[in-house]
C-alpha cells in the first residue's frame, strides 16, 4: 500500500468523529494489522471467536461452550444441514459467523423459537438462507445462549452485556449494554456506564440519532452483578495477558462471571470526547498497555 493511499484511509477514518485520539490509534491498528498485514501481539487472529476463547480460557476465564462448527460452503451445498447441526445443540444457542463482528449474520435463539437479536420466531430455513448466501464468513458456529445472573427474569431479552476498558491490566471504564433491539439495519441500545467500583460515570458513547446507524439511550445502573468482584478480576487478568489496549466483554451469569469476547478494533463515530480523553491520558507504547 503506498503512503498516499495509507493517508486517504486514515483521513476517511478520522473525518466526523469527535474522538481524534481515538480515532488516529485505532485507525493506526487498522492500517497496520488490516491492510498492511503486520504481526498483531495476540496469539489468534483478531476476530476469531474460537481463537479468542481458547486464549481467555488458557487464561482461567469461565467461556461459553461451543455446541457446533461448520463451513458456510456445507450450507451453501445442503441447507438442511444447518437444521441437523441445531438439532444436536441446546435449545439456546447463538449462532453466529467465526470471524463476524457487529452481530452481522448473528441468530440469539431462546428455547429454540425466538430469535432475541431481532425479537421475532426464529426461522431455521430463513437463517440457512442467510448463511448459504454468505459471501464474507466462511465458517460459522454455535455456542451456548448465556443466561443473566438472577436467574433470566426477561427471557425475551438478550444477556446484560459488561465492555471494560482495559489498558492492560487497568479498567479504564466499563459501558453496560441493558438492553438492545434491532430496529432496520440499525438497533436502539440502552446503556449506562461505570468504574470498576460500580459508581455511576459519564458515558463514553456518542449519542446517534440516525436509526441506520443506531440509537443510543442512556438509562440508570442495572443492579450490581453479585459476581461483579469476579468480573473485575477476569477483566483485569485478561487485560495483563492481552498486553494491548483491548474491550473485554464480560457476562454476569449464575455461574459467576463468563468471557464474551475481546473488542481489538472499533467502530470509531461510536465514541466521544471522554474516551478520547482517556485514550490520550492512559495509552502506552504501541498498542496501548506496552
Amino acid at each position: 500500500m503506498t503512503v498516499l493511499k495509507r493517508g486517504v484511509i486514515a483521513k476517511a477514518l478520522l473525518e466526523g468523529t469527535s474522538a481524534p485520539v481515538f480515532t488516529a490509534r485505532i485507525a493506526h491498528r487498522k492500517l497496520r494489522w488490516e491492510f498492511l498485514g503486520r504481526p498483531t501481539p495476540f496469539p489468534f487472529k483478531i476476530l476469531d471467536k474460537l481463537g479468542q476463547k481458547a486464549f481467555a480460557k488458557e487464561h482461567g476465564a469461565d467461556v461459553p461452550a461451543t455446541l457446533a462448527v461448520f463451513d458456510t460452503a456445507e450450507i451453501a451445498a445442503d441447507k438442511s444441514a444447518l437444521r441437523s447441526h441445531l438439532a444436536r445443540c441446546s435449545s439456546d444457542f447463538v449462532l453466529k459467523p467465526v470471524h463476524g463482528y457487529q452481530n452481522k449474520q448473528a441468530f440469539a435463539v431462546r428455547g429454540g423459537a425466538h430469535d432475541l437479536l431481532r425479537n421475532k420466531p426464529f426461522d431455521v430455513n430463513a437463517a440457512a438462507d442467510v448463511i448459504a448466501a454468505d459471501d464474507e464468513f466462511s465458517s460459522y458456529m454455535v455456542e451456548e445462549l448465556l443466561a443473566d445472573e438472577r436467574g433470566d427474569a426477561a427471557p425475551s431479552r438478550l444477556p446484560v452485556d459488561f465492555k471494560f476498558w482495559c489498558f492492560g491490566p487497568t479498567i479504564a471504564h466499563v459501558t453496560i449494554i441493558v438492553s438492545r433491539e434491532r430496529r432496520g439495519e440499525g438497533y436502539t441500545v440502552a446503556v449506562a456506564d461505570c468504574d470498576e467500583s460500580f459508581t455511576p460515570q459519564p458515558t463514553w458513547c456518542a449519542l446517534p440519532t440516525s436509526a441506520e446507524s443506531g440509537l443510543v439511550e442512556l438509562v440508570p445502573l442495572p443492579l450490581k452483578p453479585l459476581c461483579w468482584d469476579h468480573m473485575v478480576a477476569t477483566a483485569r487478568r485478561l487485560g495483563a495477558a492481552v498486553g494491548a489496549f483491548a474491550r473485554i466483554d464480560i457476562y454476569a451469569t449464575p455461574r459467576g462471571a463468563v468471557f464474551g469476547e475481546f473488542q481489538l478494533l472499533f467502530d470509531l463515530v461510536d465514541w466521544n470526547d471522554r474516551a478520547d480523553a482517556a485514550i490520550r491520558t492512559m495509552w502506552r507504547g504501541r498498542d496501548g498497555a506496552g
